[in-house]
């Protein structure tokens, strides 16, 4: 069978009923014979809590932690990576980076390469094409010319 990632947060663990909704579902994939990596991040408003959390801590404004946000953002600086060197990989059903945020990077990204998954932004290890597109982007970049020459 499969090595299948489940990630879980937000809404999806928001209370005892969606806890108790995730934990059938890994039991139905487990019971399928599959193995199941289980990963779960904050509940529905917890990340909101941690931020202003840290805000107070911090003695930060709104605005300042907005502008210290943007500065890891990728939209603010323009690639230093070659257009055919730059690849993005996107799930359909990402609520963390939804799908519009992958377009408005892409298109700041010269329409380079991108390859879409039905999922979300954990590494789908059981979705075979988005590995074999990884592979095949990155071999080029990774191994010298005679170990790819072997390995095809």
């Amino acid at each position: 069978m499969a090595l299948i990632v489940q990630k879980y947060g937000g809404t999806s663990v928001g209370n005892p009923e969606r806890i108790k909704n995730v934990a059938r579902r890994v039991a139905k994939f487990q019971a399928q014979g599959h193995q199941v990596v289980v990963v779960v991040s904050a509940m529905s408003g917890e990340t909101n809590k941690l931020i202003a959390l840290g805000r107070r801590l911090g003695g930060l404004s709104r605005d300042e932690s907005a502008a210290a946000s943007a500065y890891h953002c990728p939209l603010n600086y323009r690639p230093l990576v070659p257009r055919d060197r730059r690849l993005i990989i996107t799930g359909l059903g990402d609520r963390l980076a939804p799908p519009e945020q992958a377009g408005v990077l892409w298109e700041h990204w010269d329409r380079c390469a991108l390859h879409w998954f039905p999922g979300n932004h954990i590494l789908h290890v059981s979705q075979p094409e988005y590995l074999r597109r990884t592979n095949r982007f990155l071999r080029p970049f990774m191994w010298d010319r005679d170990e790819a020459r072997l390995s095809s």
